[in-house]
């Protein structure tokens, strides 16, 4: 029995793995349940979706170092945020923040195709991307 005047209950998350994402042919594609996996600091990370963890681990990897820090989101900032419950104004100040410290909020794109994934074990090469809105893309980590 838990008793109190407010009580919090955080029972955590499990990742959804897209379709058309190779999860299983690259050393460089994580969901949040397998990023911990990661042993080592990215030269570029893309996000996909402006959800709260994609939110937070643009953070992380934004404070660890990583220069290059993107999230694509298909609609828009102010519609993907609103899905999500979040007060505008919280909403208006997370992205400012996020920009502000250098993360790059890609809206109204996401990955229309992986055009080359480095299979395991290639050191030096990088995801290569065609986005919906016809451009490319290339990033050390998605």
């Amino acid at each position: 029995i838990i008793s109190g005047t407010k009580v919090l209950v955080c029972t955590g998350s499990k990742s959804t793995r897209l379709p058309g994402i190779p999860f299983d042919q690259s050393h460089r594609i994580f969901d949040s349940d397998t990023i911990n996996l990661l042993g080592y600091l990215p030269r570029s990370v893309t996000i996909s979706g402006l959800g709260i963890i994609g939110i937070e681990f643009a953070n992380i990897f934004n404070a660890l170092g990583v220069e290059d820090v993107k999230i694509l989101v298909r609609g828009d900032i102010k519609s993907s945020t609103k899905k999500l419950g979040m007060d505008l104004d919280v909403a208006n100040e997370l992205m400012r923040l996020l920009k502000k410290s250098g993360v790059q909020i890609l809206e109204g794109t996401s990955v229309a195709e992986f055009t080359y994934v480095p299979p395991p074990g290639a050191a030096d090469e990088f995801i290569q991307m065609k986005l919906k809105d016809g451009s490319t893309l290339e990033t050390d980590l998605f």
